[in-house]
């Protein structure tokens, strides 16, 4: 007998824009490591990608699909922006906390410029004259002089910014913050004159030509919010599938297009009628980036097995040939920065969310269990290992598939395994099933609560053997309609 859930939904990875680019061309470009960031040249001739795991910038001849440079920047560039008039490319370096500012005729260090910690994206005015930059580590922007290259100001916004832009008549910037906010900044002012709520865990943004509309993807709940300019609030919550990305409008506004980084499709949005009414492979040659997921096997012996495959994708990994499996990359969640209790030293085994599990019985294995999800594994299945070990027996066997439904809910108040390791203090995310007394409850006491869709938490499968009677059980999440439970 044995319990299957595929793929995970929840990985908060930072996606492969220029791959994803590329694939729409049908074409797949080979850049730097991890690229993030991707912005064309106004005539559309060239695009930059900033990589940072290489620490440099690609530079794509769009004609032929090629690479015909390869910037050098500092440590973990993450976001081009490109000045209106194509001479300048500024490039957010994270780890340096700089902007790097290039020559796009020469492709050339010009300065840089100091800005502070966690410089994640950035944004151009129409005029050119200023750049706004999001710092995810100390919740602001900077505000760039582009004349003097210099920084003019510092903007207070929501705990964890990450995506910026700026309407096309440059009297607004929109700021995407992992609290669950988007900040509305006067660009004449630099201050903020609202406060959007979003969905959860906002990220990047897109605005429509004539400015009246700003459409934000958000990776926790997997939607995408709509936000009307003119009185700065969310008009719509358009359902996408898992941890929507860098959202891009085609030139007439008649269609948003979502790269989606947990199943690798395009969701394609009318932006009349604000309906998904397409989900695009990106991928045209048949692969597939693969995923997360877990699956648990008992036999009529009581042997149980639990297993949690992910981070070494068969595509993409060298296969170790006497083992037969390939290597992981589940590393990428230690930390580089040394004297942290997960930072990556030898000798040393760091905390990972890959955590399949057996449960015993006075010594003896009775159960096995596990969920893809990233950070919320471990939440997840606490929540069913309790529903279980607190209930009685029914059905002749442990409740498995009870405590599998039984309404879910995480909580983001830990910083993210994964880059760029966000974390919303006090907040939750719960299923609407929870019911409205728990989610006020929850409220009055100060939690930050998110009402989710009412099955999307949890991607949990188990298997049990009660040792007295022989008797083999198995549940599956409904959830996804990804799960399987099977016994013969």
């Amino acid at each position: 007998m044995f319990a299957l859930a595929s793929p995970s939904s929840q990985h908060a990875r930072a996606p492969y824009a220029a791959l994803n680019a590329a694939f729409a061309a049908g074409a797949v470009i080979p850049v730097g490591n991890t690229p993030e960031g991707i912005t064309l040249t106004p005539d559309g001739a060239r695009a930059y990608v900033a990589n940072r795991g290489s620490n440099t910038v690609s530079v794509i001849d769009t004609a032929t699909n090629t690479v015909i440079d390869t910037i050098a920047t500092g440590a973990g560039p993450t976001d081009v922006a490109i000045s209106p008039d194509g001479t300048r490319a500024y490039v957010a370096v994270f780890d340096d906390g700089l902007v790097s500012v290039f020559d796009l005729a020469s492709n050339t260090l010009v300065t840089d410029i100091p800005v502070g910690a966690g410089a994640t994206m950035a944004a151009v005015t129409p005029d050119g004259t200023r750049v706004y930059v999001t710092r995810q580590t100390t919740d602001s922007v900077s505000v760039i002089d582009t004349a003097t290259n210099t920084v003019t100001g510092t903007v207070t916004v929501g705990t964890g910014p990450t995506g910026v832009i700026v309407t096309p008549d440059g009297t607004r910037a929109y700021v995407a913050s992992f609290s669950g906010s988007v900040s509305a900044i006067d660009t004449a002012t630099d201050t903020v004159v609202a406060t959007i709520l979003a969905g959860d865990v906002p990220i990047l943004l897109a605005v429509s030509s004539d400015g009246a509309r700003v459409y934000v993807t958000n990776a926790g709940s997997s939607t995408v919010s709509v936000i009307d300019t003119a009185t700065n609030t969310t008009t719509d919550n358009i359902g996408v599938s898992a941890q929507p990305r860098f959202p891009a409008l085609s030139p007439d506004g008649a269609h948003l297009y979502v790269p989606n980084s947990g199943p690798d499709t395009v969701s394609v949005i009318d932006t009349a009628t604000r309906t998904v009414v397409e989900n695009i492979s990106v991928d045209r040659n048949g692969a597939t980036r693969g995923d997360t997921c877990h699956i648990d096997v008992v036999d009529r012996w009581g042997n149980l097995v639990s297993a949690t495959p992910s981070g070494g994708w068969l595509q993409s990994n060298p296969v170790v040939p006497a083992l037969g499996f390939p290597l992981g990359t589940r590393l990428q969640m230690a930390w580089l920065e040394e004297g942290l209790p997960n930072s990556l030293t030898p000798g040393r085994r760091p905390r990972t969310t890959l955590t399949p599990s057996l449960a015993l019985r006075d010594g003896v294995p009775v159960m096995a269990f596990g969920t893809p999800g990233g950070d919320q594994q471990d939440q997840w299945q606490v929540h069913f290992f309790l529903a279980v070990a607190l209930r009685g027996a029914v059905r002749g066997g442990l409740d498995l598939q009870g405590a599998v439904d039984a309404p879910n809910w995480h909580n983001d108040s830990f910083p993210g395994s994964f880059f760029p390791r966000g974390m919303r203090p006090g907040s939750v995310t719960v299923e609407s099933r929870i019911g409205d007394g728990v989610i006020d409850e929850l409220r009055r006491r100060g939690h930050h609560v998110t009402v989710g869709d009412a099955w999307s938490e949890g991607r949990l499968c188990a298997v049990a053997r009660d040792p007295e009677t022989g008797v083999l059980s198995a549940a599956a999440n409904p959830r996804g309609m990804q799960g399987y439970a099977v016994g013969r």
